[in-house]
């Protein structure tokens, strides 16, 4: 019986995962909250998950924060920051986690999602390997794939943290941080990512190509010229080829007190 003090017109507050669509994958599953099921929780979603033994999650990041709740089994997670530290340990039923900065899971941004929608030779040479090195790259994303159960303690795991990005050299400047890029003829910027920020870019010299990656599969491709103005969301994915005989220089701006990024080479 409804309570006789229930009145107005309150937003649903309820939502039965179980109702959800689950992701079926090879290794486990997962069904999420958002607000396509609960239209009043503009704030915060959630997602189910369950991985089989030796399953993964693959490599990924979000636009927003992560706090996640183990409700049972056990599971090794890594994390590396913009500044190349890194974090691996291993969690246990009732254990909890969070990543510091929509999240909506269906727009996580995945790595092989991205590799996918990049060509072989640009991959190969981001990463200083041949084409045919790269031949059992997946051809889509994998978001849960299946695979061996750690034989050895997170500690031993744990790889070695490099020094780090770019120190901040303005102090006073305090919400816009700044880098010259000079990319040589032939060459690239690698594969990369901003996480503090979009990137605002003005093309000073000769031409360019950027791809920019948007996840969920959508990816497309601009050139640019000397005096060209670029913009490209945060943590959108991208790269830059010069496509001309000379030298490429160009200014990229960041709303942020430090200039971020985070590259897969």
């Amino acid at each position: 019986m409804v309570p006789s003090t229930d009145q107005g017109s309150t937003p649903e507050a309820r939502w039965p995962l179980a109702l959800s669509h689950n992701r079926l994958e090879n290794g486990g599953w997962a069904r999420q909250q958002n607000v396509d099921q609960l239209p009043a929780a503009t704030e915060m979603a959630g997602v189910n998950m369950r991985l089989a033994p030796g399953a993964y999650r693959e490599l990924h990041w979000h636009v927003e924060a992560e706090w996640a709740y183990m409700l049972n089994g056990s599971a090794r997670i890594s994390a590396i920051d913009a500044n190349g530290q890194n974090f691996v340990d291993d969690i246990y039923e009732g254990d909890f986690w969070y990543f510091p900065r929509d999240f909506n899971d269906d727009d996580t941004f995945l790595v092989t999602d991205w590799l996918a929608h990049t060509p072989k030779e640009v991959i190969a040479k981001d990463l200083n390997v041949s084409i045919s090195d790269l031949q059992s790259l997946p051809s889509s994303e994998l978001y849960i794939f299946p695979g061996q159960v750690p034989n050895t303690t997170a500690n031993a795991s744990l790889p070695t943290s490099p020094n780090g990005l770019i120190n901040p050299t303005f102090p006073v400047a305090k919400t816009i941080a700044m880098a010259e890029v000079i990319i040589q003829p032939g060459a690239m910027r690698e594969l990369h990512w901003h996480p503090n920020s979009a990137e605002w870019n003005y093309f000073i010299s000769s031409s360019a190509r950027i791809t920019v990656f948007a996840a969920s599969w959508s990816s497309r491709t601009f050139d640019y010229h000397a005096g060209d103005v670029g913009y490209i969301p945060q943590s959108n994915g991208h790269y830059i080829e010069t496509i001309g005989d000379e030298t490429v220089r160009l200014l990229g701006l960041l709303k942020a007190d430090t200039y971020k990024d985070v590259a897969l080479g």
